[in-house]
Protein backbone atom coordinates (compact mmCIF):
# COMPACT_ATOMS: atom_id res chain seq x y z
CA UNK A 1 0.00 0.00 0.00
CA UNK A 2 2.59 2.76 1.40
CA UNK A 3 6.61 3.43 0.11
CA UNK A 4 9.07 3.48 2.41
CA UNK A 5 9.37 6.66 2.81
CA UNK A 6 5.36 7.45 3.05
CA UNK A 7 4.26 8.61 6.30
CA UNK A 8 1.34 6.62 8.17
CA UNK A 9 -1.32 7.74 9.87
CA UNK A 10 -4.16 6.98 11.43
CA UNK A 11 -7.67 8.93 11.30
CA UNK A 12 -10.21 7.95 14.66
CA UNK A 13 -13.70 9.26 13.05
CA UNK A 14 -12.95 8.43 9.55
CA UNK A 15 -16.53 7.74 8.36
CA UNK A 16 -17.69 10.92 9.69
CA UNK A 17 -17.58 13.99 7.38
CA UNK A 18 -14.83 15.33 8.84
CA UNK A 19 -13.00 12.28 9.07
CA UNK A 20 -13.84 11.31 5.28
CA UNK A 21 -12.04 14.48 3.82
CA UNK A 22 -8.98 14.13 5.89
CA UNK A 23 -8.89 10.86 4.83
CA UNK A 24 -9.07 11.98 1.00
CA UNK A 25 -6.74 15.05 1.62
CA UNK A 26 -3.96 12.23 3.51
CA UNK A 27 -4.32 9.76 0.07
CA UNK A 28 -4.05 12.37 -1.82
CA UNK A 29 -0.81 13.69 -0.60
CA UNK A 30 0.72 10.53 -0.52
CA UNK A 31 0.18 9.42 2.86
CA UNK A 32 -0.61 5.90 4.03
CA UNK A 33 -3.49 6.04 5.79
CA UNK A 34 -5.25 3.59 8.54
CA UNK A 35 -9.24 4.62 9.60
CA UNK A 36 -10.71 3.67 12.40
CA UNK A 37 -15.12 3.98 12.81
CA UNK A 38 -17.55 1.94 14.50
CA UNK A 39 -18.43 -1.70 12.38
CA UNK A 40 -21.62 0.04 11.70
CA UNK A 41 -20.01 2.48 9.36
CA UNK A 42 -17.38 0.84 7.34
CA UNK A 43 -20.01 0.80 4.69
CA UNK A 44 -19.21 4.64 4.52
CA UNK A 45 -15.73 4.17 3.52
CA UNK A 46 -16.37 2.22 0.42
CA UNK A 47 -14.89 4.72 -1.52
CA UNK A 48 -11.53 4.00 -0.31
CA UNK A 49 -11.65 0.41 -0.59
CA UNK A 50 -8.30 -0.83 -1.34
CA UNK A 51 -6.52 2.42 -0.24
CA UNK A 52 -6.74 2.58 3.21
CA UNK A 53 -6.72 0.00 6.06
CA UNK A 54 -9.75 -0.16 8.31
CA UNK A 55 -9.71 -1.25 11.95
CA UNK A 56 -13.38 -1.48 13.11
CA UNK A 57 -14.59 -0.87 16.76
CA UNK A 58 -15.55 1.62 19.07
CA UNK A 59 -12.98 4.19 19.51
CA UNK A 60 -13.42 4.21 23.29
CA UNK A 61 -11.99 0.58 23.49
CA UNK A 62 -7.79 0.86 24.01
CA UNK A 63 -7.52 -2.27 22.26
CA UNK A 64 -8.87 -0.81 18.62
CA UNK A 65 -6.77 2.30 19.30
CA UNK A 66 -3.70 -0.18 19.78
CA UNK A 67 -4.23 -1.83 16.71
CA UNK A 68 -4.94 1.28 14.62
CA UNK A 69 -1.94 3.51 15.68
CA UNK A 70 0.51 1.22 15.80
CA UNK A 71 3.77 2.37 13.66
CA UNK A 72 1.76 5.87 12.92
CA UNK A 73 3.38 8.93 12.80
CA UNK A 74 0.41 11.03 13.53
CA UNK A 75 -3.26 10.52 14.92
CA UNK A 76 -5.82 12.47 14.09
CA UNK A 77 -8.92 12.35 16.40
CA UNK A 78 -12.14 13.67 14.62
CA UNK A 79 -15.49 12.70 15.94
CA UNK A 80 -18.53 13.26 17.16
CA UNK A 81 -19.22 12.51 21.36
CA UNK A 82 -21.57 10.01 21.26
CA UNK A 83 -23.44 10.29 24.54
CA UNK A 84 -22.33 11.36 27.26
CA UNK A 85 -20.49 8.45 28.82
CA UNK A 86 -17.20 9.36 28.36
CA UNK A 87 -17.06 8.42 24.85
CA UNK A 88 -14.60 11.22 23.51
CA UNK A 89 -12.26 11.58 26.29
CA UNK A 90 -12.13 7.52 26.55
CA UNK A 91 -10.57 7.78 22.72
CA UNK A 92 -8.40 10.33 23.91
CA UNK A 93 -7.01 8.61 26.62
CA UNK A 94 -6.76 5.71 24.85
CA UNK A 95 -4.52 7.34 21.72
CA UNK A 96 -2.42 9.10 24.54
CA UNK A 97 -1.68 6.03 25.76
CA UNK A 98 -0.63 3.87 22.64
CA UNK A 99 0.79 6.60 19.89
CA UNK A 100 4.01 6.21 19.53
CA UNK A 101 6.42 8.46 21.49
CA UNK A 102 7.11 11.51 19.22
CA UNK A 103 4.07 10.76 17.20
CA UNK A 104 2.01 14.07 16.24
CA UNK A 105 -1.06 13.61 17.82
CA UNK A 106 -4.32 16.50 17.28
CA UNK A 107 -7.60 16.18 18.67
CA UNK A 108 -10.99 17.86 17.17
CA UNK A 109 -14.72 17.03 18.64
CA UNK A 110 -17.42 18.50 17.57
CA UNK A 111 -20.88 17.84 16.36
CA UNK A 112 -20.72 19.16 12.73
CA UNK A 113 -19.62 20.44 9.93
CA UNK A 114 -21.11 21.35 6.49
CA UNK A 115 -19.76 22.31 3.03
CA UNK A 116 -22.78 23.10 0.94
CA UNK A 117 -25.63 24.62 4.38
CA UNK A 118 -28.10 22.12 2.95
CA UNK A 119 -28.40 19.76 5.50
CA UNK A 120 -31.74 19.11 7.11
CA UNK A 121 -32.23 18.19 10.74
CA UNK A 122 -35.19 16.31 12.38
CA UNK A 123 -37.61 18.35 14.67
CA UNK A 124 -35.90 16.19 17.75
CA UNK A 125 -32.24 18.14 17.14
CA UNK A 126 -32.82 20.90 19.10
CA UNK A 127 -33.58 19.06 22.02
CA UNK A 128 -31.08 17.29 22.37
CA UNK A 129 -28.49 20.26 24.17
CA UNK A 130 -31.51 21.09 26.24
CA UNK A 131 -31.74 17.19 27.49
CA UNK A 132 -28.17 17.43 28.27
CA UNK A 133 -28.36 20.79 30.35
CA UNK A 134 -31.05 19.52 32.17
CA UNK A 135 -29.03 16.33 33.04
CA UNK A 136 -26.34 18.97 34.40
CA UNK A 137 -24.07 17.40 30.95
CA UNK A 138 -23.72 20.55 29.01
CA UNK A 139 -22.41 24.15 29.48
CA UNK A 140 -24.40 27.23 29.24
CA UNK A 141 -26.88 28.09 27.13
CA UNK A 142 -25.25 30.06 24.22
CA UNK A 143 -26.58 33.11 25.28
CA UNK A 144 -25.29 32.97 28.72
CA UNK A 145 -21.80 33.26 27.75
CA UNK A 146 -19.37 36.38 28.08
CA UNK A 147 -17.57 37.25 24.82
CA UNK A 148 -14.19 36.98 26.83
CA UNK A 149 -15.11 33.41 28.12
CA UNK A 150 -17.14 32.11 31.18
CA UNK A 151 -20.46 32.64 32.19
CA UNK A 152 -22.11 36.17 33.57
CA UNK A 153 -22.25 36.54 36.84
CA UNK A 154 -25.62 36.44 38.36
CA UNK A 155 -26.58 39.26 40.31
CA UNK A 156 -28.97 39.69 43.04
CA UNK A 157 -31.34 42.21 42.53
CA UNK A 158 -32.96 44.39 45.33
CA UNK A 159 -36.22 45.41 45.09
CA UNK A 160 -36.58 49.15 44.29
CA UNK A 161 -37.79 51.58 47.46
CA UNK A 162 -39.61 54.70 46.62
CA UNK A 163 -37.37 57.38 48.12
CA UNK A 164 -40.27 58.81 49.90
CA UNK A 165 -41.53 55.92 51.82
CA UNK A 166 -37.50 55.55 52.75
CA UNK A 167 -37.44 58.78 53.65
CA UNK A 168 -40.73 58.98 55.53
CA UNK A 169 -40.13 55.87 57.40
CA UNK A 170 -36.30 57.53 58.50
CA UNK A 171 -38.14 60.70 59.78
CA UNK A 172 -37.35 62.96 57.11
CA UNK A 173 -41.16 63.83 55.59
CA UNK A 174 -43.79 65.01 57.48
Amino acid sequence: MGTDNAKKICIVGASGKLGQYMVRHALERGYEVVGVCRERSVPKLAAFEGRITIVPGPTNDPGVIKRAVAGCDGVLTVLVPWGVRQYSSGTAQAVLDHARPGARLIFSCGWHITRDGKDAYSRMFPRGPRRLRRAGQAGPRRRDRRPGGGVRPRVRRRHRVDRGARQHSQGGRE
